[in-house]
């Protein structure tokens, strides 16, 4: 199986292309996946009171990787003749990969305008350029993964009204990769370690689930570890009936000389708070919590009650940043926003849901303020999705998902 995606940005651009033999059958042992691509785009660090210098980061990135499957992906069972079967997956997966990333910085700060990048002359560029110089690693990784699970068949959990398979049970995978230079140049010489742990347990009213991700390297010369980015997520879902959802949430994030540019923002539309979306505190860890209740209501008009399920929703969010040691790192106050949402699952029964939200501080901040974001999401058979200000800064060859594996 080929794929291929190329994305050209105003400024910046992406290259990204993969061929593999996934596991197509349960009776497959044996999957494998040579990727590669490339990322050229300007890292904005948002900054109190200033412009928001940018950097232009250049990243390329290949690995190639085969998996060793022991267990069962799919088992069912029932308990009668006329219970619906369950599904149990149980597994192990060992393989290796050999990865080589590059990334460097392509010049000095700059101020993104309508009219392209124009230099930043408020900033002393030696200072910022100079805490991310290039790298060039070629690892050889070993790969493992397990996983525990039965799916359980929800309604209206994520979606709004579709039914959707949750895992419970407990799922984890882990990279370790040494450096090695017999794979072209020395680079930088290293061992990286990656690992991400999920867990769930519930039944079909209520299901709590948590995951943790983390990543990090070790200078071989010196014995120093840097490159530290670590997340974590847990949630509470809570259905009275069919009607009725309750969801409590909390994630966390953090990087600690991470070497390439990093930042953890109240704005972010995954990770943030809602109402501080024009908010310029940004920081190196990040902490949120989130309360949200949906109601389904009939729809009057009986055209669109037939073509989707409609909902509304509530929420409260709270959050604060810490500095640590990103540049322009700042540590924020605890601040929380509030809002309502119209919910559509579009068809009616579908995994898709479509919300519109409007929300507005309940803390005074600079350039915080009411907010309306329209959104889509699909409530597919994975446990947890980073925000895209964490994962963006994570090494690019080896991911500790092992191929997203079935």
């Amino acid at each position: 199986m080929a794929d291929a995606t190329a994305d050209l940005d105003h400024v910046g651009g992406h290259v990204d292309a993969s061929v593999s033999h996934p596991y197509f059958t349960n009776l497959q042992r044996i999957g494998w996946r040579v990727a590669g691509g490339s990322d050229h785009d300007y890292f904005q660090f948002r900054r109190v009171g200033g412009l928001y210098p940018s950097l232009d980061v250049e990243r390329v990135y290949a690995n190639a990787g085969a998996l060793f499957r022991i267990g069962n992906a799919a088992r069912f069972e029932s308990s009668g003749p006329s219970e619906p079967a369950t599904r149990y997956s149980e597994l192990a997966l060992v393989g290796a990969a050999v990865s080589h990333e590059a990334d460097g910085l392509g010049g000095r700060p700059v101020n993104l305008t309508a009219r392209g990048p124009v230099p930043d002359t408020t900033v002393s560029g030696a200072a910022l350029t100079g805490q991310y110089p290039k790298h060039d690693v070629r690892r050889i990784n070993g790969l493992a993964g397990f996983r525990a699970v039965r799916y359980l068949t929800v309604r209206g959990f994520d979606a709004l009204l579709g039914e959707e398979d949750v895992p419970l049970g407990m799922q984890a995978s882990g990279v370790v990769g040494r450096s090695v230079p017999w794979i072209g140049q020395s680079g930088d010489p290293d061992i990286f370690v990656s690992a991400r742990m999920d867990g769930a347990a519930g039944t079909s009213r209520s299901v709590v689930q948590g995951g943790l991700q983390a990543e990090a390297r070790r200078d071989v010369h010196t014995g120093d570890w840097d490159g530290l980015i670590a997340s974590g997520h847990a949630a509470w879902y809570l259905k009275p009936s069919l009607a009725r959802t309750v969801i409590v949430s909390a994630d966390g994030a953090l990087g600690d000389r991470v070497r390439v540019p990093f930042q953890l923002a109240l704005a972010d539309p995954r990770g943030g708070v809602e109402g501080y979306g024009g908010a310029q505190v940004a920081g190196g860890a990040r902490v949120t919590a989130r309360a949200e209740y949906r109601q389904l209501f009939r729809m009057p008009v009986s055209f669109l009650r037939s073509a989707a399920s409609w909902g509304l929703a509530g929420f409260v969010t709270t959050g604060r940043v810490w500095a640590a040691n990103v540049p322009f790192g700042v540590t924020s106050p605890v601040v929380a926003g509030a809002g309502v949402g119209l919910l559509v699952g579009l068809p009616r029964e579908s995994r898709q849901l479509w919300r519109v939200d409007i929300a507005a501080p309940l803390i005074a901040q600079p350039h915080a303020g009411w907010e309306v974001r329209v959104s889509t999401s699909s409530a597919v058979r994975i446990w947890w999705i980073e925000p895209g200000d964490v994962s963006r800064s994570r090494e690019r060859t080896v991911a500790p998902a092992l191929f997203s594996y079935p």
